[in-house]
């Protein structure tokens, strides 16, 4: 179910941000994700991808 609410998150960055290309919108995706326990301090897990999706971060 994470993957409607990382859509929108991708469509807002593009709204408020302007163009950019799609790796860059997955970095940024990427970079403001806040780490969840079960990640054991990992940038990446199979299980949580690269954490909890954090807009407020990902839009500042």
């Amino acid at each position: 179910m994470a993957s409607p609410h990382v859509a929108a998150a991708a469509a807002l960055v593009l709204a408020n941000k302007g163009k950019m290309p799609g790796h860059d919108v997955r970095t940024a995706l990427m970079n403001s994700a806040d780490l969840v326990p079960g990640m054991g301090g990992a940038a990446f897990h199979p299980d949580y991808g690269a954490g909890r999706l954090n807009l407020a971060k990902l839009l500042s």
